[in-house]
């Protein structure tokens, strides 16, 4: 009924509970003067754009009242009506200009004019569009500079008659930089994919220059399908981690060389292709993707395989192919599933060439029997012609035997020192050089067997190996022992035979649990008297060496069942030596 008091010029409606005003206000052309103080007001309507002649609105006290927007009816009545006027005006011609407003949101009043074409909001406090621009599909024009704008919304993507975007990139965090040098088309085509990928949960971005993923990304948990290749993406987000949906993801031919921990979390991930980046390694995350079924990572820089390959149980597929591995580990044998492996071998080093020039299925099976090695915790590479112990063997945790007699091995590799549960090691029958510092990091060793090798010393480290019972290292060319022996009070067996040992060291006499000593072959001229602290010894093999005499302190081994002295130069030997009587 309002609208038929076209005469009113003066309407007062304070202290009541009005939530809005009619259209019809509009027709009141001779209004002067409005009051709405106190009361409820949400929005007013653009119709009272048409009151020309008002002097004064007062719209004091209306805390919801949001269109429009309170930085334009602040500004005064005539400032209010022109707005209002040009928002009216637009529903017929399709253009608006709202520059200069002060605006920090586009307001309701303006997403809802559907038939707009073209837009103008330069000169405002925008930092985002809403997503309800996206509801202005005739748009073919807008411009938004002189704004402090970091994003736009996906929905701007809906927008498919855009011809020409201006807006200052500056600040603009959303689309990427690399988008936003590509023009309209390149901000709307990226934008639309994002949109769209709502409706079918796959989302392609490949091509666009990216250097980073966008974190707007990580905000479409929905997404079951992720395509980033052929980018320049040099770093992944953790924000990554929020796309629990994800099925598929393809990342290759960019410039990455690690992956985010957050990756783990995609539990749902089944295919990840890494190709034609720069890795060095495989990413640590990987080892929480035990359902992951395809893994490609080829073309990459990657030298070994991680130890925590095994852990990725549901693998069906691996594909390494392109990169100058060395070592495939042992974990690769606990992938029951894994029915294709595709690697080079041009700079395998582990597996050793004995292994792998056997080709792919002997590899595996190499692989498959040091995984058993996992479980029973004894592994057994003798006879196998190895020139080096495998890198793999001293990643295999908990390992209690290893045996690795008669193959070729000059060395033992300093990551043994790993094998810190390992309780026995034969290298017996090998050319083994030199014993470096690492097997003092081998503290479990209750058996260590060296037996024909060329070792002419041992390390001062072989006295941290308190553990030690049986230690064997006949047929070699020892010419004294360490100092540090005297630490490994638990020795029950010192097998020395056939070295060159001139004398023994005092520290021997802290041997006291020692029961077989063999020195046979050697070239001891003397036994020091400190032989008679060893009083759990039973046997005392002193054949073929240069004695001349031998210590009346042998009497003390009152446990000594076998002394063996022939082939020395003796002349006598002490009465007290009859004291041992077993």
């Amino acid at each position: 009924e309002i609208g038929g008091m076209t005469a009113l010029r003066q309407l007062k409606l304070p202290f009541n509970q009005l939530r809005t005003v009619p259209p019809e206000i509009g027709k009141l052309r001779e209004l002067m003067e409005l009051t709405l103080q106190n009361n409820l007001l949400e929005r007013l309507p653009m119709e009272m754009g048409q009151l020309e002649k008002m002097d004064a609105i007062i719209l004091d006290h209306n805390p919801e009242l949001s269109s429009p927007p309170r930085c334009v009816y602040e500004k005064g009545t005539l400032f209010l009506i022109k707005y209002m006027k040009r928002c009216f005006e637009a529903r017929v011609t399709g253009v608006l200009d709202a520059s200069n407003y002060g605006l920090s949101v586009v307001p309701t009043e303006i997403t809802e004019l559907t038939s707009l074409t073209y837009l103008k909001l330069d000169k405002n406090r925008l930092m985002t569009l809403p997503p309800e621009i996206g509801n202005l599909e005739s748009l073919t024009e807008l411009s938004a500079t002189e704004n402090r704008m970091i994003m736009l919304p996906a929905e701007f993507g809906r927008l498919e008659n855009m011809q020409n975007l201006k807006i200052d990139v500056e600040d603009l965090r959303s689309p990427p930089e690399e988008v936003v040098n590509g023009g309209t088309r390149g901000i709307m085509g990226y934008l639309k994919y994002m949109y769209n990928s709502r409706i079918d949960k796959r989302l392609v971005l490949e091509t666009f220059g990216l250097q980073y993923v966008p974190p707007e990304i990580g905000e479409l948990r929905y997404l079951e399908h992720l395509s980033l290749t052929d980018n320049k993406i040099s770093s992944v987000s953790a924000l990554i981690g929020n796309l629990t949906n994800l099925t598929t993801l393809f990342i290759s031919q960019n410039e990455l060389n690690s992956l985010p921990g957050e990756l783990g979390h995609l539990q749902k991930l089944r295919e990840l292709f890494l190709d034609k980046n720069s890795f060095t390694v495989l990413p640590p995350c990987l080892e929480k993707m035990t359902a992951l079924e395809l893994l490609s990572i080829r073309d990459n820089k990657i030298y070994s395989v991680s130890e925590f390959i095994g852990k990725m149980v549901g693998l069906k597929k691996l594909y390494l192919q392109g990169n100058p591995i060395q070592t495939l580990p042992w974990q690769l044998g606990e992938l029951s599933n894994l029915v294709d492996l595709l690697f080079d071998t041009n700079e395998l080093r582990s597996p050793p060439p004995e292994v792998w020039s056997l080709g792919t299925a002997a590899t595996v099976r190499f692989l498959k029997s040091v995984y058993a090695a996992s479980e029973t915790r004894r592994l057994d590479l003798s006879g196998m012609g190895l020139h080096t112990v495998p890198s793999i063997v001293a990643t295999i945790p908990s390992l209690l035997e290893l045996q690795l007699w008669n193959n070729k091995i000059k060395e033992l590799p300093k990551e043994m020192k790993y094998l810190v549960t390992l309780h026995e090691l034969s290298v017996v029958d090998n050319e083994l050089e030199a014993l470096g510092p690492e097997i003092g990091f081998m503290s479990s060793l209750t058996s260590l067997k060296l037996t024909k090798n060329h070792l002419k010393t041992l390390p001062t480290e072989i006295g941290s190996l308190v553990n030690l019972v049986v230690f064997k290292v006949e047929k070699n060319k020892l010419t004294a022992l360490p100092a540090s022996i005297g630490n490994c009070h638990r020795l029950k067996e010192l097998w020395l035979s056939d070295n060159q040992i001139a004398s023994m060291p005092i520290v021997i006499e802290s041997l006291t649990q020692l029961e077989v000593l063999k020195l046979i072959g050697n070239q001891l001229k003397e036994i020091p008297k400190e032989i008679g602290s060893l009083s759990a010894l039973r046997e005392l093999h002193l054949a073929e060496n240069k004695l001349t005499t031998i210590p009346k302190e042998v009497g003390s081994l009152r446990h000594l069942e076998k002394l063996l002295l022939s082939r020395n130069d003796l002349h006598r030997i002490p009465i007290e030596v009859g004291l041992c009587t077993r």
